[in-house]
């Protein structure tokens, strides 16, 4: 059996529907989760085997953590660890009967909707700030100083991908609210 990775997995599949779906299919394709611990924001640890009928749930919940924990391993289901806000459940299954989808659908709803407002304010105020360098950097131009052209656009450079992370995170989670208004 061979240990891959996959990297960026949690914050490429920011809605928990399709980190269920993602996983599920790394399953069916032999590539099973081993767990979820400190590295699980930068990559997931995946072991090459069989492949299997897998369900995932990633839920939120408002219950005890002892209390939840406790039902739902008696139920059959393993805990993985917790994955952007969200504990990660799997169960094996056989045939063509899926395990229930335990997971609070509300609170799901709810937590992309949080997630996406917090991702869209940290997009506007890193605008905020990337206008501000331009302004600045033009200012200066038209003074004739040149000495901070250099870190500007380094600052900028840096800043863009993660702009347009933000950018792409929010309308993912929001649109996935907006879409499950049930």
């Amino acid at each position: 059996m061979a240990d891959k990775k996959k990297f960026f997995a949690s914050l490429r599949y920011i809605v928990p529907e399709d980190l269920e779906f993602f996983l599920e299919e790394s399953a069916s394709e032999g590539m099973i989760l081993d767990h979820l611990g400190e590295s699980s924001l930068f990559y997931f640890d995946f072991t090459e085997g069989a492949p299997e009928k897998t369900k995932y749930v990633a839920d939120v919940t408002g219950l005890s953590k002892a209390l939840y924990m406790e039902m739902l391993i008696n139920k059959g289901w393993e805990y993985m660890g917790k994955v952007m806000n969200c504990y990660l459940w799997r169960q094996t299954y056989s045939g063509n009967k899926r395990p229930d989808d335990f997971a609070d659908k509300k609170g799901i709803r709810n937590h992309c909707l949080k997630m996406g407002i917090t991702f869209a304010v940290l997009a506007l105020i890193l605008i905020a700030i990337y206008v501000m360098m331009i302004m600045i950097l033009v200012t200066e131009g038209k003074a004739g100083n040149y000495s901070h052209i250099t870190g500007y656009c380094l600052a900028m450079g840096i800043q863009l991908p993660i702009v347009l992370y933000l950018i792409w995170a929010a309308f993912k989670l929001l649109k996935f609210w907006n879409e499950n208004k049930r």
